[in-house]
């Protein structure tokens, strides 16, 4: 398998942009206080935690709002952004592993009423476990569980989409939990969570409402576009991937596959699939699909999402990308949101590498 870790030559010269609906949160403020519009809350005993912005090199815009305070004692420590109300949604942040004995890590809140009644998902490196409760009256009730690894002092990133009763809970670009509950039917601010001692960092924080969207999703260059860069002259098949999920694996495999049965026929047709994920363990989990499918056609790269998405237009909604073009002229162009990548879609695209790359 041949990989890329950054494929430069794509990202060079022109930025397409597009606009996004997300709303990210900037961290305004000075080191050792609460960000501008934040607000810290509690659950249980405890003060609600030490919340203070801190300089990260690695955070977006060099700061990170953080939990400082080890105290063993205190019960839930929570940061929520006073101006957000949202119901259905999809909430994206960043989060990295400080320090603490009793507990570690954390993720957001959302659907937040008060200190007592909330949506969690968090990450513990402790346990090695990514799990989604519900506070109801200040007691925590475990919904969903699944067991993972997140190394400290490493940055990760949590992902959730809740529509209605639905949750889907993403940690570093691969969906760990899907469950239903209808608990708390009411907007509410999002927010930031840890537990007792965890001391834990927070940053890239975007939200966007989920619910209500009807039609295609719209991603990356669109027929008729120039794609940016110095995109190959080739025809070329071009996907945008946020995580290794049984459809995208199909989709990449029966691309090669129509790819190496029309070689004759348009030999420089090549495929081309970027993994846009920040999950370390990712690419040993696509090389052992590679090893067992051995894709002839299909090159396979690495790289994290932030640059895609200002360069290429990769929207966040969209959990695949698909770009066909030849000499950086887009033929056609497909976006399939969680869930959509169907066995119907993934014919739709084949049929279009016929049509449009094919001759």
């Amino acid at each position: 398998m041949r990989i890329a870790s950054v494929l430069t030559a794509l990202l060079l010269c022109s930025i397409f942009a597009t606009a996004q609906e997300a709303k990210k949160f900037s961290l305004e403020g000075k080191t050792g206080s609460l960000p501008k519009g934040w607000k810290t809350e509690k659950t249980g005993k405890g003060t609600g935690g030490d919340w203070q912005l801190v300089n990260d090199k690695d955070a977006d815009g060099g700061l990170a709002l953080a939990q400082t305070k080890a105290d063993r004692k205190a019960l839930f420590n929570i940061c929520v952004n006073e101006g957000t109300s949202y119901k259905d949604i999809d909430l994206t942040l960043k989060f990295k592993a400080i320090a603490g004995e009793t507990d570690q890590g954390g993720g957001p809140v959302w659907r937040f009423q008060d200190g007592n009644n909330y949506y969690i998902a968090r990450m513990n490196p402790l346990e090695d476990n990514f799990r989604f409760y519900k506070v109801v009256a200040g007691k925590r009730i475990e919904l969903a569980s699944a067991v993972v690894e997140a190394k400290v002092g490493k940055w990760h990133t949590i992902r959730i989409v809740h529509k209605g009763e639905h949750v889907e809970c993403y940690l570093n670009g691969k969906k760990y939990l899907d469950h239903l509950d209808a608990t708390f039917q009411d907007a509410g601010k999002i927010g930031v969570w840890t537990k007792a001692d965890a001391q834990t960092r927070f940053g890239n924080i975007s939200v966007q409402a989920a619910g209500g969207k009807k039609g295609a999703c719209k991603s990356g260059p669109q027929p008729g576009a120039i794609v940016p860069g110095d995109g190959s002259p080739s025809p070329t098949v071009l996907v945008f991937a946020r995580g290794l999920s049984e459809s995208s694996a199909t989709l990449v495999r029966k691309i090669d596959d129509k790819l190496i049965a029309n070689k004759a026929r348009e030999p420089r047709c090549r495929g081309l699939v970027i993994w846009l994920s920040d999950d370390e363990e990712l690419p040993a989990k696509v090389k052992a699909i590679e090893q067992k499918q051995a894709f002839k056609r299909v090159e396979l790269a690495f790289d994290s999402p932030d640059g895609w998405q200002r360069s290429w237009g990769i929207a966040k909604e969209a959990e695949v990308t698909i770009v066909l073009y030849v000499e950086r002229k887009v033929r056609a162009s497909y976006a399939f949101r969680v869930g959509e990548l169907d066995d119907k879609a993934i014919e739709s695209v084949l049929q279009n590498i016929d049509e449009r790359l094919i001759k």
